[in-house]
């Protein structure tokens, strides 16, 4: 793909037009309201948060793979702020990381959609 940048009186907006013409208008897709409230709805009925992963062999030496929540990085594991411990079978070490970043990590990326959308928005509205 070749990008033309074109400046008229150093005026950006027009820009910011080719830029969405060029890049976002053809592809974009946005993700609806509803379908962003349904994954933070999800989200907030889970067990609360911090989720860790700990793995028998890397971070500790007997018992199970599992996930811990309610513990915060450099807190006391046997803090009253433990929730339950999850157990889960036929997972790998990856599913099981995975599992246990997701509950830090939707509610960022959630954040991070909704500001795009934001972004996206202003440049549609001014570039008529």
């Amino acid at each position: 793909m070749i990008i033309i940048f074109v400046y008229q009186n150093n005026e950006p907006k027009k820009l910011l037009c080719l830029w969405w013409y060029l890049l976002v208008s053809h592809n974009y897709k946005d993700m609806t309201d509803q379908e962003l409230k349904g994954i933070e709805d999800r989200c907030n009925a889970a067990t609360g948060g911090p989720w860790t992963s700990f793995i028998e062999g890397r971070n500790h030496e007997s018992g199970d793979s599992f996930i811990m929540t309610g513990i915060a990085a450099g807190e006391d594991i046997y803090s009253k702020n433990r929730g339950t411990d999850f157990y889960l079978t036929g997972t790998t070490n990856a599913d099981n990381d995975f599992i246990a970043h997701a509950r830090q990590d939707i509610p960022r990326l959630l954040d991070a959609v909704r500001q795009l959308q934001q972004q996206i928005e202003t440049i549609k509205n001014n570039c008529g």
